[in-house]
């Protein structure tokens, strides 16, 4: 079986936990378990969500729950979930909510999940105070999930090409990533810097309205560019280069986020000077403060092909 939860959650916002088993007997004449029951034990300062647990978009009713021996933390029993045929599996996913006070920004929490299953359809599995399978059990596993770090912001990245497009072209398709930070809700945060690669391939043009354009090579030792083409050339010869004010390969970009806010990062970028927003090297990096209007426009600069 496996246990998966995020590597990171908002302080004050709840983690989803998927637990999934997998019966890896044959399909063809391999062994069905029945009334799959699970167990999860959480640490001191994690809670269940009441009416968060589901099984292949099903609302579970909620598990029964009892406290570990020596105030280790909670017990959580899922019962007589579903039935695994040979081959398959099935997975079910729940909320838990780390306290802010035992869990503060910082720290982190895990949990350790057993999975059973019985041979007979009549017997139940049963779990003991500790989550081990207790009786009516024919094969068991257990996982311990992945660690999930409480964090003050979270930061998503997204981009609007469909997944089975790559970007082409140069200077031709512009694509845009929209960077979102979002602040806890339990305090603001100050002088949070966020950084942001931009793989080799790509170019960065343009954020928010700002719309500056040079020529030249992109990096040092990169082809001449400059020679003489239409506007809207396609290969190698003029090329546009777009930036929020100036951005640096290692600028000292910083935002403050209020408690709760989120925002797409934006064009507020520190001037240091013409021409240190070209890529450097295989990744470019820049850094910039919160703008709830803006985002990162990118092409791709590979040379054309026919």
């Amino acid at each position: 079986m496996s246990a998966k939860a995020p590597t990171s959650v908002l302080s004050g916002a709840p983690a989803t936990v998927t637990l999934t088993a997998k019966n890896s007997t044959s399909t063809s004449g391999g062994t069905a378990l029945y009334d799959l029951g699970y167990s999860y034990t959480m640490p001191p300062g994690v809670s269940y969500v009441a009416g968060s647990a589901t099984a292949d978009g099903q609302t579970l009713p909620d598990p029964v729950q009892s406290s570990l021996a020596n105030n280790a933390g909670t017990l959580l029993v899922f019962s007589n979930v579903s039935d695994l045929v040979a081959g398959d599996q099935k997975s079910i996913a729940f909320r838990v909510m780390p306290s802010t006070s035992t869990l503060p920004v910082g720290t982190s929490f895990t949990g350790t999940a057993q999975v059973a299953g019985s041979g007979d359809a009549r017997m139940v599995p049963t779990f003991d105070g500790t989550g081990k399978p207790a009786t009516n059990t024919t094969n068991s596993a257990a996982a311990t999930s992945n660690a999930t770090a409480v964090s003050a912001i979270t930061v998503s990245k997204a981009e609007a090409s469909p997944e089975h497009e790559r970007v082409r072209g140069v200077h031709t398709h512009p694509t845009v990533y929209t960077l979102t930070v979002q602040n806890t809700a339990t305090a603001p945060s100050n002088t949070v810097t966020v950084t942001d690669y931009l793989p080799a391939g790509l170019e960065f043009l343009q954020c928010g309205g700002v719309d500056n354009t040079t020529t030249g090579p992109e990096y040092p030792g990169a082809p001449d560019l400059k020679a003489a083409t239409s506007a809207n050339a396609t290969g190698p010869g003029q090329r546009r280069r777009r930036r929020c004010g100036d951005v640096h390969g290692r600028s000292n970009g910083r935002l403050h986020a209020d408690r709760g806010a989120a925002g797409r990062l934006g064009s507020r970028v520190p001037d240091h000077g013409a021409g240190r927003g070209r890529r450097t090297g295989p990744d470019h990096e820049h850094r910039e403060r919160l703008d709830p209007h803006a985002a990162v426009r990118v092409l791709r600069t590979d040379p054309p092909t026919g």
